[in-house]
């Protein structure tokens, strides 16, 4: 087996890394255009726990919406290997030195999974697609390496290659549903050099370093973790205009912070005024939750 979220980093949760570069300069290391999708990359391998070329094995690859390149996962049985492959355009699940079993069309961004179980294969993508094929295959040899090749066009992440033993675990990452959604801008690159981060959670590192570079992390109400960089959060349209006519109920407990929900004066669009708007506070939370909204005025 092996597992490799690939988001920042190409070392593997399981499995051991055997060598890894870019893809057009063997002295560099691999790109990361937006700092969680990996592109320009040749990186290999040695799996955990192994099996024989004539078990069901499934190859797992997450391509992004900005994927224009081609990018492969490779699984090596001795002479003989599969592949696992995202173009620009399609996905498409090889046999190397027979061919193509079987192809899809992608687009706006999927996760792609193919079962492959002597000789036949059942890919599958996140949106829906599915194809099946066929081809000569005769192999008990042991799995000796698996390979991510990506072009500098890739935009690929989430590659796993995994035994399926159990019927629930056929396609069972087509429904993963992330629990973090990054957006990345073009104000900061790949951090170079951090400060130690002993003893401190991880709600107080992502605070820091949201105050530092003016990148704000949130969970939304869904329960997802959000963060999104300055620039791109700036370049982003109004959804709506809140005005306490219209969308706010009547305020209790006016000029006291012992509550949470923060009423604006009329007509105010969310992140687009220059001045603050009147602030008054509801009930609700208990008080000293927090901070006076106005130098002077006192929490009771």
């Amino acid at each position: 087996m092996v597992d490799l979220p690939a988001v920042g980093s190409l070392w593997p949760l399981v499995g051991e890394l055997i060598r890894c570069a870019r893809g057009t300069d063997a002295a560099l290391s691999p790109l990361w255009p937006d700092g969680i999708h990996v592109a320009d990359a040749n990186a290999a391998y040695r799996p955990a726990s192994p099996r024989a070329g004539d078990k069901p094995v499934q190859l797992t690859l997450n391509i992004a919406p900005e994927h224009s390149g081609t990018a492969s996962v490779q699984v090596i049985y001795g002479g003989s290997n599969v592949i696992l492959r995202a173009t620009a355009t399609h996905v498409l699940f090889l046999i190397g030195g027979v061919g193509t079993l079987c192809s899809v069309p992608w687009t706006g961004g999927v996760i792609a999974q193919a079962l492959f179980v002597n000789g036949s294969v059942t890919l599958r993508t996140s949106a829906g697609q599915t194809a099946t094929g066929a081809g000569a295959w005769t192999n008990s040899t042991l799995m000796s390496e698996v390979r991510l090749v990506a072009d500098p066009g890739s935009r690929v992440n989430g590659v796993q290659v995994s035994h399926p033993t159990q019927p629930w675990h056929d396609f069972a990452s087509l429904n993963f549903t992330p629990t973090a959604k990054i957006t990345t801008g073009t104000m900061h690159d790949t951090l170079m050099a951090g400060p130690a981060t002993a003893d401190q959670s991880a709600a107080d590192l992502l605070s820091e370093v949201g105050q530092c570079l003016l990148w704000p992390f949130w969970i939304d109400e869904t329960g997802v973790a959000k963060a999104i960089q300055s620039d791109a959060l700036r370049g982003q349209a109004s959804v709506q205009t809140v005005t306490t006519l219209d969308d706010i109920s009547p305020c209790r407990g006016a000029r006291t912070c012992s509550g949470l929900a923060r009423k604006s004066s009329p007509a105010t669009t969310p992140g687009r005024s220059t001045a603050p708007p009147p602030i008054r506070w509801s009930s609700g939370l208990p008080p000293n939750r927090w901070s006076c909204p106005r130098p002077g005025n006192t929490c009771p």
